[in-house]
């Protein structure tokens, strides 16, 4: 597959996945029209739920939002949780800055996140871990699991593997929207191997 894009900055790819949040959600699905827009935000949030559990197939933000603080809430009751909700709960733990937020579901549901301050929308960011190790378990886009285990070696830290591994996702769906061609899978994958330090291959 031939390579679409060279890398965008850091700020370029943060920047693009803070303004399209349902554009992210199409990665799972293969080659598709990029749809991103405020109707759509929370939209990857959604598929990556409705992807691993097949429930509904886009929830709308506010059902996405109750997952992560059900998530959240059953973890401090200590009540059983499904395997996804365990990975939900997983990352969760893993941001501890989130935890004051998912513990006030009013301000949960209500608050938005501006993209012009640079701030990041924690759902998105949960999401992306999830659609991250869903990726990873299906090897969708095909490479993207040994790419990932790479990276992870690279840095000796899993969780800032996922972070760069967000920026590489961000890059390619970037060019994919301004370009107008499918998100190219090779790219991403390349990406990957070139952040874990393996070139070429």
């Amino acid at each position: 597959m031939r390579q679409l894009f060279a890398v965008r900055s850091p700020r370029d790819c943060r920047g693009y996945l803070r303004r399209n949040e349902g554009g992210v959600a199409n990665l799972l699905q293969g080659p598709s029209e990029l749809d991103p827009g405020p109707e759509r935000l929370g939209a990857i949030e959604g598929h990556v739920k409705g992807t691993i559990t097949g429930m509904l197939f886009q929830p709308t933000k506010d059902e996405v939002r109750e997952f992560f603080v059900s998530v959240w809430e059953k973890t401090q009751a200590q009540t059983p949780l499904s395997p996804l909700e365990s990975m939900a709960r997983d990352w969760v733990l893993a941001h501890p800055e989130y935890h004051a937020l998912l513990s006030d579901r009013d301000q949960a549901l209500a608050q938005d996140w501006s993209v012009t301050r640079g701030q990041t929308n924690p759902f998105l960011h949960l999401s992306m871990h999830l659609a991250l190790e869903e990726q990873a378990s299906i090897d969708q886009p095909q490479g993207v699991r040994q790419a990932l285990a790479r990276l992870s070696q690279s840095l000796d830290d899993r969780h800032e593997a996922m972070h760069q591994a967000m920026e590489c996702l961000g890059a390619m769906l970037h060019e994919a929207q301004a370009s107008g061609a499918p998100p190219d899978g090779q790219a991403y994958i390349d990406c990957l191997l070139r952040r874990a330090g393996h070139r070429g291959e």
